[in-house]
């Protein structure tokens, strides 16, 4: 009965740190505009943890060609590494630097994909928490067990070796 409820505790503890660590970054109002010849503006609002550090990057896709996928590089604004969170980011694309034989007449659209970056402060709390979890779970089983094996006779020590 010992053993169900400790593993029940540890499990549940593992299920509410991984609902703490995956919380996911949400992208939406995606929006891309010319701005003049040579140049598109694509704007987007982006959702997470507050205060976080992101790599943000955006990729033309092509509703025609399923492998067609060119990285948005030369561009400046709410783009990279950098803390993006929030409504009405900003990315202003020299289009023609990354793609100089763009095809207009083609259906694109575009993707965005962000990702947390760890800014490193030591390890997180989680390895820690982790760690002591996985120990308590070895102490427990380990305290808990039941053993066949007698125990040894003779105070402890092997007998020594027949000499026939």
């Amino acid at each position: 009965m010992r053993n169900k409820i400790i593993f029940l505790t540890l499990l549940i503890i593992i299920i509410e740190m991984s609902n703490i660590i995956a919380q996911e970054l949400k992208a939406y109002n995606l929006e891309a505009k010319w701005k003049n010849d040579s140049e598109m503006i694509i704007t987007y609002d982006l959702d997470g943890k507050a205060d976080s550090k992101v790599e943000l990057k955006i990729y033309l896709l092509s509703s025609d060609n399923p492998n067609f996928k060119i990285e948005v590089k030369t561009a400046s604004g709410d783009i990279g590494e950098g803390k993006f969170l929030g409504k009405g980011r900003k990315v202003i694309w020299k289009i023609y630097s990354d793609y100089p034989d763009i095809e207009e007449e083609k259906e694109f659209y575009f993707n965005l994909v962000a990702n947390y970056v760890e800014e490193d402060k030591g390890w997180p709390w989680y390895y820690y928490a982790g760690g002591g979890i996985v120990v308590a779970a070895v102490v427990a089983v380990v305290a808990l067990g039941s053993s066949n094996e007698e125990a040894p006779q003779n105070g402890g020590f092997p007998l020594p070796p027949s000499r026939d």
